[in-house]
C-alpha cells in the first residue's frame, strides 16, 4: 500500500521581501530628492531672471532724460507722489496696527518719501524703513539699515524680519503699484551712463535711493 507523500509549502524568504521594499524606500527617497533640487534650481533661475528684468530696468530709468543734478528725470511730479506715500502710510499704519510716519522733508536726494515703521509694531522689533525712489515707482526696505540684508527673505532668515510683517510690506507695495527692488542690487558699484560714473563709491543705490 503505497503512502501518500507531502510536499512542503515553499518558504518565502522575508529579508528579501524587506530588501524589495528597502529599495523601494531608497527609491522613493531618491525621487524626494530630485524634486527638492528641482525646485531649488527653479527658485534659483526665478531669482536671477527677476534679477536681469531689475538690471534692465535700472539701466533704462539712468538713461531717462533730467536735470544735472539727477534727483528726478523730467516730468517727475513730487505732488503726486507724495499723495501716493501717504496712502502707503496709511496703509502700513493699518496693518501693523500702530502710527507709522512718512518723511516728506528729503531734499537734494534721488528720492523724494521715506515711511517709518516703529520697532514696537514690528515682529522682530526694529524699525523699518521703506524708501520711496523719484525713479520708476521704486521702493526698497531696510531692515534694520540700508545694506544690511541682501533682501527681505535674507532679512526673515535672519530674524531681522517676521515673514508676516514682510508679506504685510510686500502687500501693500504692490496694492499701491511700486516696485520693489532687493538692496543686493543697489549695492553694486554704479556702471551707468551719468557723471556719477566719475564717483569712486558710487553706487545703485546712490543712484536711486540716497542723497547726492
Amino acid at each position: 500500500m503505497c503512502q501518500a507523500r507531502h510536499t512542503a509549502p515553499a518558504r518565502v524568504s522575508r529579508g528579501a521581501g524587506h530588501g524589495t521594499r528597502g529599495a523601494g524606500h531608497g527609491t522613493r527617497g531618491a525621487d524626494h530628492g530630485s524634486r527638492e533640487a528641482a525646485a531649488r534650481a527653479s527658485v534659483g533661475w526665478a531669482e536671477t531672471h527677476d534679477d536681469d528684468l531689475t538690471w534692465t530696468l535700472f539701466h533704462s530709468l539712468d538713461r531717462l532724460p533730467g536735470p544735472h543734478h539727477l534727483e528726478h528725470p523730467d516730468g517727475f511730479d513730487r505732488a503726486r507722489a507724495g499723495l501716493r506715500a501717504a496712502r502707503l502710510r496709511d496703509r502700513l499704519t493699518r496693518d501693523f496696527g500702530r502710527p507709522c510716519r512718512l518723511d516728506e522733508g528729503v531734499q537734494d536726494a534721488s528720492f523724494s518719501f521715506s515711511v517709518d515703521i516703529p520697532a514696537e509694531a514690528t515682529g522682530a522689533g526694529v524699525l523699518l524703513a521703506v524708501r520711496l525712489s523719484n525713479y520708476g515707482d521704486l521702493a526698497v526696505v531696510t531692515p534694520p539699515a540700508p545694506g544690511s540684508h541682501d533682501d527681505l527673505d535674507d532679512a526673515v532668515r535672519d530674524r531681522a524680519l517676521s515673514e508676516a510683517d514682510r508679506d504685510r510690506i510686500t502687500a501693500a507695495l504692490s496694492d499701491l503699484g511700486y516696485r520693489l527692488v532687493p538692496p543686493r542690487l543697489l549695492h553694486r558699484p554704479y556702471d551707468g551712463v551719468t557723471w556719477l560714473a566719475d564717483e569712486s563709491h558710487a553706487t545703485w543705490w546712490t543712484r536711486f535711493f540716497d542723497h547726492l
